[in-house]
């Protein structure tokens, strides 16, 4: 009987683990720009919702994570992302910060900071989204193979507004997302009065 009962908890485990599913990316849109991204899965660290800004908010992130977000931000835009082939992958301009449509956009989740003659530089691992067909100095067919991740910054005014490069950079500031629980469906712990009775019959039996 303690056999049937430990192979009925496990019934219940995975009926219930069935309806854990992992939430899919979702475009946070004023209807023209791209402003964040909900649902980004970055490996080890977690689920996180993004969202881009042209000031920097003093949060610095490890070289670690900064490295994994930003492939992980790339891996939405590249083959198979569910932002390949939109206006935010082609028109690296649509993306909140990056108004330029002859450079391209660097999306930058700082680790570092530094002063430099112009100012405060914020450096960190960034994905470089490069513009597409007939946009200034990216006129040839730019495809996926262009675009990259690497190392990038900004130099920041006081008050933390990017300097330089204004036009094409914005930061990327992560959050995680916290798991929600999920409960056993009812379905399963409608067999549970059951299962207890029949094993209380079974005991009596034997007694």
């Amino acid at each position: 009987m303690t056999k049937r009962l430990h192979i009925f908890a496990c019934l219940i485990f995975l009926v219930s683990q069935a309806n854990v599913t992992q939430a899919a990316p979702i475009a946070i849109t004023d209807g023209t720009s791209l402003l964040g991204i909900n649902n980004v899965e970055v490996g080890s660290f977690g689920t996180f919702n993004i969202i881009f800004s042209t000031a920097f908010n003093d949060k610095l992130e490890t070289n670690e994570f900064s490295h994994a977000a930003s492939y992980s931000l790339a891996s939405l835009f590249m083959t198979d992302g569910f932002l390949q082939g939109t206006s935010f992958d082609y028109m690296p301009n649509t993306v909140f910060g990056c108004t330029s449509s002859i450079f391209p956009c660097r999306m930058i989740t700082p680790s570092t900071v530094s002063w430099s003659s112009g100012g405060l530089f914020v450096n960190g691992w960034a994905f470089v989204n490069y513009a597409t067909v007939g946009e200034g100095a990216f006129s040839s067919n730019q495809s996926d193979s262009d675009d990259a991740v690497r190392g990038a910054g900004a130099v920041v005014n006081p008050d933390g507004s990017i300097k330089f490069p204004n036009a094409h950079a914005t930061f990327v500031e992560w959050s995680p997302v916290v798991p929600s629980a999920v409960p056993v469906p009812s379905a399963a712990l409608m067999f549970m009065p059951a299962v207890l009775g029949f094993a209380f019959l079974r005991r009596k039996k034997s007694a």
